[in-house]
């Protein structure tokens, strides 16, 4: 493989592992913000604490209770 195949290879491999990880991250933040709702925080701790605005984490909750 030359240099520079192997360079964009490379590149792809780390914006993909980047992507991953972010995704993961607000998984998590999703999983934080449904939790704490079930524990009976206020919508704007939640938002605070998931550094999300509210307008997002009422997204979320609403997803939630449609799916499950």
């Amino acid at each position: 493989m030359c240099n520079l195949s192997k360079g964009i290879k490379d590149s792809g491999i780390a914006i993909g592992r980047e992507e991953g990880l972010e995704e993961g991250q607000e998984l998590e933040k999703k999983a934080t913000a449904r939790r704490l709702r079930k524990m009976g925080m206020p919508l704007e701790l939640i938002a605070q604490s998931v550094e999300r605005g509210e307008e997002t984490v009422l997204k979320w909750l609403s997803e939630e209770e449609t799916t499950g």
